[in-house]
């Protein structure tokens, strides 16, 4: 899986974590989070729930069942909505005066 990928992978975990918190279940369970994820066919590993810890937008709660079943709260201020790319920025207008960079030379 490459950064990219991983990071939509996050935004993706992330808009599911606020779609369970928006209808109410919260705290999360991670088990929760990972069977809704599941339904929707999104890659979930419980590594990810932990970056986005450190990332600030969960946060680590208690746990139950003997430690085997850890709780998270969403803190992320502002909502974040899935988009059809979300890592694709839209294309910028060319300078007329930039010419592209050449590939390599052929000749060589």
């Amino acid at each position: 899986m490459t950064n990219t990928s991983k990071d939509a992978n996050l935004l993706e975990i992330l808009w599911v974590c606020q779609e369970m918190k928006e209808k109410g279940f919260e705290p999360l369970a991670g088990k929760w989070i990972r069977w809704e994820c599941e339904q929707r066919g999104i890659s979930f590993h419980s590594s990810r729930l932990g970056k986005l810890v450190r990332m600030g937008c969960l946060e680590k709660g208690m746990t139950s069942r003997r430690g085997n079943r850890r709780y998270y709260r969403v803190i992320h201020a502002e909502p974040v909505k899935p988009t059809p790319n979300p890592l694709e920025f839209p294309p910028q207008p060319r300078h007329p005066e930039i010419k592209p960079p050449l590939g390599p030379n052929p000749g060589q």
